[in-house]
């Protein structure tokens, strides 16, 4: 009796192991090794002449690959991508992003963000994630990384837009995202006689910073 109970429970190990390999055969067929998840800009409608330029682009030199393309927004009731009129534009200034209909449309994009990772890195388990965003997009992407397995990320792609304008103002494209921004707060003028001298001490500031390893960025304030 104890030897059909031992032979009937390596039979039901055997079937369940069966079944869980086709499950996971039938679940893996469609999966790609890589999907671009994309998110939109302020204001910007799903499957806009933006979106599909970076997916053409994509397509054209992965052409090869097994990839999918996944933009924020097409489940239902999901990542808006508000539009930042004057009224919107005031309330993400105010919070910091974080409340108001700017920060509602954030919150709905981070939510779909994960659920999507995690949704398809258990369905597909060897799937990995390219994110890309500007603007909007970008806050939404930034919000999500720390609920993400960083291990499932193959590389984030964001704040663009943000990049370009630092290398129009001379940084170099190796020392952007990999080396800490540092702010070097200058109230250097003319007038105000006590503030006459703080040039050549942001100078010796920014040098300081050079050498620790950072990037720094001298922006003014007012002198009072």
């Amino acid at each position: 009796m104890k030897s059909l109970k031992m032979a009937l429970l390596l039979i039901l190990i055997l079937l369940s192991a069966t079944f869980d390999i086709k499950a996971n055969s039938l679940d893996n067929s469609d999966c790609s090794d890589f999907e671009f998840i994309f998110a939109r800009g302020s204001g910007q409608t799903l499957n806009d002449s933006d979106y599909k330029s970076y997916k053409s682009a994509i397509e054209e030199k992965l052409k090869d690959e097994k990839i999918s393309f996944y933009e924020l927004g097409e489940k239902t009731n999901g990542y808006p991508a508000i539009s930042a009129n004057f009224m919107v534009s005031l309330g993400a200034i105010v919070s910091a992003g974080e409340s108001y209909k700017f920060g509602e449309s954030v919150e709905k994009g981070t939510s779909e963000l994960i659920e999507r990772v995690k949704g398809e890195s258990k369905r597909c388990k060897n799937k990995k994630f390219i994110l890309s965003g500007y603007s909007q997009g970008a806050v939404v992407i930034d919000k999500s990384l720390n609920f993400l397995n960083s291990e499932k990320i193959f590389a984030g792609v964001e704040h663009a837009d943000a990049r370009s304008l630092l290398y129009a103002t001379g940084h170099l494209q190796e020392n952007i995202g990999r080396k800490p921004l540092i702010g070097v707060v200058n109230t250097f003028n003319e007038i105000v006689p006590g503030h006459f001298h703080l040039r050549g001490i942001a100078d010796a500031a920014k040098q300081g910073v050079l050498m620790a390893g950072g990037v720094p960025v001298e922006f003014p304030a007012i002198a009072i």
